[in-house]
């Protein structure tokens, strides 16, 4: 019997040195990566739909891209902030092309809701989506019930829609003749959807586990497609799907003295944009 125990420990052990050195091995990996050119891999003065574009990271990354070379459909609930992001990147990339929608997502739930957002850019020449637009709302949910239906609205049903709608489209693109441009859907979610978080905090966790769960998914759905259940000439291989989890980013999200101790929004936006496309999680970690 203490043989039977020592070889099973000594199995569990290098089972365990294995996956160390695998994860090392990983992580440094990334760390020693470049980034992809994205206008050579997405196509210059293509398209980016970009939903949670007025603050934070969305708007970081609506600079980033524009200063990239890609027009952009930005997507927020706040017009007025929407138009400053705007103004912004006109003065500082005045070859791009802006437009802009006000949507709110948790105050409409519909399949047409989404569907008009679709077919207001359907015409564009799309290479990259990105699905940012989220809320955080603390506190328990026998507190706030009602809030908590509408943060998962926004984090939740808004990312599946999206899906939905754009997913198919992006396809199409790849089917095109000589199309070798690839496409992204870029999907952000939270470390905080990594691991279960306390009480206050855990139905926005759920709500970015979610997010994670889906992306990582649809990752793997489109790695099985096939010439039997895509557009003819489609090739899934062109699609990039990435899942972005950051960590604590000092954004208009975190409404308290906790923002000093938190990354700053531009570090993280590095980080991400140095990621962009990569067939990965990443934390917004440089």
């Amino acid at each position: 019997m203490s043989y039977i125990l020592t070889s099973l420990c000594f199995v569990l052990g290098v089972i365990k040195i294995l996956n160390i050195i695998y994860d090392t091995y990983g992580f440094i990996s990334r760390k020693l990566s470049t980034g992809y050119d994205l206008t050579e891999r997405y196509g210059k003065g293509t398209w980016v739909i970009h939903t949670g574009s007025s603050d934070g990271i969305g708007a970081y990354t609506c600079k980033s891209l524009a200063r990239l070379g890609f027009n952009l459909v930005m997507i927020s609930r706040t017009e007025s902030k929407l138009k400053k992001v705007e103004a912004s990147i006109n003065k500082e990339c005045p070859n791009i092309q802006t437009r802009t929608m006000v949507r709110n997502f948790a105050d409409e739930q519909s399949l047409d809701y989404y569907r008009q957002i679709y077919d207001a850019v359907k015409d564009l020449e799309i290479s990259q989506v990105v699905i940012n637009a989220g809320t955080m709302h603390c506190g328990t949910i026998e507190e706030k019930g009602k809030i908590l239906k509408r943060m998962f609205d926004t984090n939740m049903y808004h990312m599946t829609m999206m899906h939905k709608m754009f997913l198919p489209h992006l396809l199409k693109r790849t089917a095109k003749k000589d199309q070798d441009k690839h496409c992204a859907i870029i999907n952000v979610a939270s470390a905080s959807g990594v691991r279960p978080f306390p009480t206050g905090l855990n139905p926005y966790s759920a709500s970015k586990a979610y997010n994670r769960n889906l992306s990582l998914s649809i990752i793997e759905e489109v790695r099985a497609l096939d010439g039997t259940n895509m557009p003819d000439g489609a090739k899934s291989e062109l699609i990039d799907i990435q899942v972005i989890c950051p960590s604590g980013s000092n954004t208009n999200i975190v409404k308290s003295w906790a923002q000093k101790l938190l990354t700053p929004g531009s570090d993280v936006n590095d980080a991400i944009i140095k990621d962009w496309g990569k067939p990965w999680i990443t934390f917004g970690v440089a």
